[in-house]
């Protein structure tokens, strides 16, 4: 959430740094604002990172019949 509140249009002029970003978020919204977004974000990952786990397997399979 720090991350994507520092690459917005404008943060550097709202935030002068990542440590000045969660300290305002955390003063202003509470600690659960550090968690916005994540029950989108749960589904993307887990189906990334399922793609990625089996891209790998495949691509290891591929180096050692060649290797």
């Amino acid at each position: 959430m720090v991350k994507s509140r520092m690459q917005a249009p404008g943060a550097g002029l709202e935030y002068s740094n990542t440590l000045d970003c969660a300290t305002k978020v955390l003063r202003n919204e509470g600690v659960l604002a550090f968690w916005k977004g994540t029950a989108a974000r749960i589904p993307r990952v887990a189906v990334g990172q399922s793609i990625t786990l089996a891209g790998y397997d495949q691509i290891m399979l591929i180096i050692n019949k060649f290797f």
